[in-house]
């Protein structure tokens, strides 16, 4: 049986004056991505998937180093539509 698992991107650093293509990940997002990656071992991912946003983007890169996985980006995959 397959798992569908869908994650947030982790703490970003979310500011007013730059446009959301911009926010990457706190330090403290980092720490959380990593502590996430540590809770998904044991459902040995077999496949990560992306939006294009820099902040899920650095979440799926810890995801695809601690799973020895690529990130397939899907540019439908966004929380809302941003211009």
């Amino acid at each position: 049986m397959n798992t569908l698992i869908l994650i947030n991107h982790s703490t970003s650093n979310a500011n007013a004056s730059q446009p959301p293509s911009q926010w990457a990940l706190t330090p403290d997002g980092l720490r959380r991505a990593q502590t996430l990656a540590d809770h998904l071992t044991s459902y040995a991912p077999d496949a990560l998937a992306s939006s294009h946003m820099p902040k899920a983007q650095q979440t799926a890169v810890v995801l695809a180093a601690r799973f020895d996985l690529p990130i397939h980006t899907v540019p439908e995959l966004s929380e809302h539509a941003r211009d």
